[in-house]
């Protein structure tokens, strides 16, 4: 799955075929991942899953606080795409092979770690940008594609 994400978006660019659309789209496959991952492994993992409770909450604690804050300033949702929350998807996905695998679960924890970092950041970025943009690779090369307030 996060091979997939990553090459689409390779693909896109290097065959010069973004749209607006894409960024936006491409936000509702990843949440739509998210969901079917989280069900799978609370299907198949249910034991261990309400072990880690409290990481699974405040990650997605993040997730939903950034997204309102978003949706509060901006009146749309964040399609930032930046390199942190690729980071954290990967390390979600790493975290998910190792549980279905019956690993121990401090893989789980690194990656709701990195996943509430990468919201924090997602927060930051809403917080400074005068008006919304896509596709940004951190909050610290913003600068290039629109002035912080």
């Amino acid at each position: 799955m996060t091979l997939s994400d990553t090459v689409d978006g390779k693909i896109a660019r290097w065959l010069n075929q973004r749209t607006e659309i894409g960024p936006k789209l491409d936000s509702i496959a990843d949440a739509a991942m998210y969901v079917c991952l989280a069900l799978s492994l609370l299907f198949l993992r249910a034991d261990l899953l309400a072990d880690e409770a409290i990481w699974i909450a405040a990650a997605i604690g993040s997730f939903i606080a950034a997204e309102c804050f978003a949706l509060l300033k901006f009146g749309k949702l964040p399609t930032y795409h930046t390199r942190t929350a690729k980071t954290a998807w990967l390390l979600v996905g790493i975290a998910a092979v190792n549980l279905l695998i019956g690993g121990p679960a401090w893989p789980l924890h690194i990656a709701m770690t990195s996943v509430i970092v990468a919201n924090l950041e997602s927060g930051l970025l809403t917080y400074s940008l005068k008006e919304p943009i896509s596709d940004v690779t951190s909050i610290f090369n913003v600068r290039e594609k629109q002035d912080l307030t």
